[in-house]
């Protein structure tokens, strides 16, 4: 009789996880040769694959079983690449809830192109904000961009043109968003577009999108993508010459830290990513660097990852200089500095003062920036 009951209750968790399980189903076809499909789940500034195959005959019809990385999901993004030459030929967003059952159809190698059955809110905004025009206009920008990489190409009439296409699509994309509610996915995309401002505030495309701004009640712009909309649009860059702005951080073991803790020393600041490849090759050199002075010059690493995927990467690490992290991601000291990208440096003398900053990995400049500095003094031996 007791076997009979625990077969019982085997079965029926066996029926409630089935009922529960969560997948996604591809049926795609017209895929060209040496084409390779990756699915990551998305968190934060990075993600992490946990599926990818390479399609060879045409169609691709699988499928996809989520609920190992449902925890904490932001969403699933579907890449597809070029398998001989890497090319990245486009990508897929897929929303979903746990227990659902996704259908992804459409044909061809754009997956821009295909469509997603999903009623999650995040899909929705995604499918508002994917119309054909814009794939349509995407495809052309991304063809002026490629001409303008070729030799002997006419760089003044394609900037032009890549120019008057990118204002095109900004003003269909502004027009959209100015129609559509303001939710959570409205502002996490305003919020990466608004990232122009960083670069060219007199921009065209800015003053497209800046009227935006006014839909923004108060409780939208204290919101974690508010206050990067907010610090995108009017914040000041900092540059040379400009005082150290500091910001809530923390280590590995949690502990509050901030950029002052290391200062009385000239200071390089590292503002990076785990999920940016110039900023992993930089993590030897600045390892080097600390030791090569044996600590006279501080050297730090402002890191933006979530605390769950800062945790996990930091048990891996194994560096000489600190490494801490702000877990308000974009939204805090990268909005203050309106990092444009990673790795980003500043360098900062004993006064907190900026006496230098580029964007980019420059590794003549990096060495030039922390042993010519007045507090940096070689090691007698340097331990590699």
């Amino acid at each position: 009789m007791r076997r009979k009951i625990f077969s019982l209750i085997a079965a029926m968790a066996t029926m409630m996880m089935g009922y529960a399980q969560t997948t996604i189903e591809f049926n795609i076809t017209d895929i060209g040769e040496g084409v390779t499909l990756s699915v990551s789940k998305v968190e934060g500034m990075g993600g992490k694959s946990f599926f990818r195959q390479d399609l060879k005959e045409g169609t691709f019809n699988y499928i996809l079983t989520c609920d190992s990385v449902m925890e904490d999901l932001s969403y699933i993004g579907v890449h597809v690449f070029e398998k001989s030459t890497h090319s990245f030929l486009g990508r897929h967003n897929v929303y979903l809830n746990v227990g659902d059952k996704i259908h992804v159809t459409g044909s061809g190698n754009n997956p821009s192109r295909w469509k997603t059955d999903s009623k999650h809110a995040g899909q929705l905004f995604y499918e508002a904000m994917n119309t054909e025009e814009l794939i349509d206009l995407n495809e052309q920008t991304n063809s002026t961009l490629n001409q303008l990489r070729t030799p002997n190409a006419n760089i003044d009439s394609l900037r032009t043109m890549f120019e008057e296409l990118n204002s095109k699509v900004t003003k269909i994309r502004a027009d959209i968003l100015s129609k559509l509610p303001i939710d959570e996915y409205w502002l996490e995309y305003y919020s990466i577009v608004s990232g122009e401002f960083a670069l060219d505030p007199e921009s065209t495309i800015c003053k497209i999108l800046l009227p935006l701004y006014d839909r923004l009640s108060e409780a939208d712009k204290k919101s974690h993508y508010g206050k990067i909309i907010t610090a995108n649009i009017f914040n000041k860059q900092i540059e040379i010459g400009d005082k150290m702005q500091d910001h809530d951080l923390y280590d590995i073991d949690g502990k509050l830290r901030h950029l002052a803790d290391y200062s009385g020393r000239d200071m390089l600041v590292e503002f990076g990513s785990f999920f940016c490849g110039p900023c992993r090759m930089a993590t030897p050199i600045l390892d080097y660097l600390y030791k090569a002075g044996d600590g006279s010059c501080s050297i730090v690493s402002v890191n933006n990852d979530t605390k769950n995927q800062f945790d996990d990467m930091m048990r891996g690490e194994d560096v000489s200089f600190p490494i801490i992290n702000d877990r308000e991601g974009e939204a805090g000291i990268f909005s203050t500095y309106k990092v444009k990208a990673v790795p980003t440096f500043y360098v900062f003398n004993k006064e907190g003062i900026v006496t230098d900053t580029w964007m980019g990995l420059k590794v003549e400049t990096l060495f030039d920036a922390v042993t010519k500095t007045s507090s940096f003094k070689w090691a007698t031996k340097v331990e590699t």
